[in-house]
């Protein structure tokens, strides 16, 4: 038998299977049932004229496939009302298991899937919630996109994913034509985009913003204190001596947090010290700290603004016979797991992604399900924490101690 004809005798067994049971049930059968079990029979008994007529059949009902099924096709498939299809499918209603059977296997033979934009016009809620980053590339962005996709997850919300290195308000608007329920926004505002996102808020679209410069623009902002990290870094470098402190920098913010931390200190802020990385990534790091080190040989600290710079900056210092930290201490940003794990332990300002996710997420939740426009902003600023490790100090005298007490005991007790 050819494969065709294979093809023709499986769907007219699916088709006899589908009438035993109408039968043994007592339901109406419908006519578009009838006619395909015919034309099955008929393409069947017709040899390779049948082959070359079933061949055109199943290339119709291939392009049936990728139109989307809608309940009143099972409800034609099935003989069973629209409401009573519908009800069936949200294991709704009261229905003999046969009757919810066959509904369910019309689904799945019309490769039924819901759609969701129609039932958020129906139930005035949308079960999908957007998030805009910088960009896909992050290490940090991708874990907290990956905590917010798990949050949503488990609160019954699909997550939308989308950069803005294009245009960040050409993203909103795509955003805003797919019908999300809300939006949780990473790029940092400029004075351009305040227009558009307070228009959105006087429409009670519920958004909140991931990112922020410290001011407070009227709009819900749960963010980082980018700000304090960089101040806390720096202190820290400071507190252990140093005077010629550089930072490759990258954020307005944390070279704002730099300066503070100098004046604190009464150092003066040298413009020789400070160097930017156009890349983000450790060869950007690499790069940056070389220039530094050409400028400033007496540079003996280095605040990196994130820890893939300092990454290449650690490199860096090796390839000079630079010892860290005795001949440069170095100080990270965003505690990424490679940071522990580095040859020199990074020190490092650490993010709390879990917190400042969970605060975000719910306070889109209550914008959702409440309304912004009447409601008075919140600006929640997190503050980062600072986390030493080798690369900015010695290991601590307590640990040595406390290793050499093992080591006697363990020789006392042999």
């Amino acid at each position: 038998m050819s494969l065709l004809k294979q093809a023709g005798a499986t769907a007219f067994d699916a088709d006899l299977n589908i009438i035993k049971k109408r039968k043994k049930d007592q339901v109406p059968l419908h006519n578009c049932v009838i006619k395909r079990t015919f034309f099955n029979i008929f393409y069947l008994t017709m040899g390779n004229f049948g082959n070359i007529l079933y061949g055109l059949t199943l290339i119709q009902r291939r392009k049936t496939i990728f139109k989307r099924t809608r309940l009143i096709d099972i409800s034609r498939e099935t003989g069973f009302s629209v409401n009573t299809v519908s009800q069936a499918l949200k294991q709704r209603g009261r229905f003999n298991a046969e009757t919810r059977e066959l509904i369910l296997e019309a689904a799945r033979h019309l490769h039924y899937v819901p759609n969701g934009s129609a039932r958020s016009l129906v139930t005035n809620e949308n079960k999908s919630v957007g998030v805009i980053v910088r960009n896909l590339r992050s290490p940090v962005l991708m874990e907290m996109i990956a905590r917010i996709e798990d949050y949503l997850r488990s609160r019954g919300y699909c997550t939308i994913i989308m950069s803005a290195e294009g245009d960040l308000l050409k993203t909103v608007d795509s955003l805003l034509f797919q019908n999300v329920g809300g939006m949780l926004i990473y790029p940092e505002l400029s004075m351009k985009h305040l227009d558009k996102f307070r228009y959105l808020r006087s429409m009670d679209f519920p958004f909140v913003l991931m990112s922020s410069d410290g001011n407070d623009y009227g709009l819900d902002t749960v963010f980082m204190d980018r700000r304090t990290g960089a101040h806390k870094a720096t202190v820290h470098l400071a507190g252990l001596g140093h005077k010629k402190i550089g930072i490759i920098s990258g954020d307005t913010m944390k070279l704002e947090g730099y300066k503070q931390a100098l004046e604190e200190y009464r150092i003066a802020f040298d413009e020789n010290l400070v160097s930017k990385s156009y890349t983000n990534n450790c060869q950007g790091g690499y790069d940056a700290c070389a220039e530094l080190l050409d400028r400033n040989s007496k540079m003996t600290a280095l605040f990196c603004s994130t820890d893939t710079y300092a990454l290449g900056a650690v490199k860096c210092c090796h390839d000079r016979s630079i010892k860290i930290p005795a001949g440069m201490a170095i100080v990270g940003y965003d505690n990424l797991d490679a940071a522990a794990f580095a040859e020199v332990p990074l020190t490092t300002i650490a993010y709390n992604i879990q917190t400042e996710t969970e605060i975000a997420v719910e306070l889109l939740f209550r914008r959702m399900q409440e309304g912004s426009g009447v409601m008075k902003n919140e600006n929640i600023p997190l503050e980062p924490e600072l986390i030493i490790r080798e690369s900015s100090c010695p290991k601590p005298p307590e640990t040595s101690k406390a290793i050499n007490k093992s080591q006697n005991q363990n020789n006392n007790k042999q």
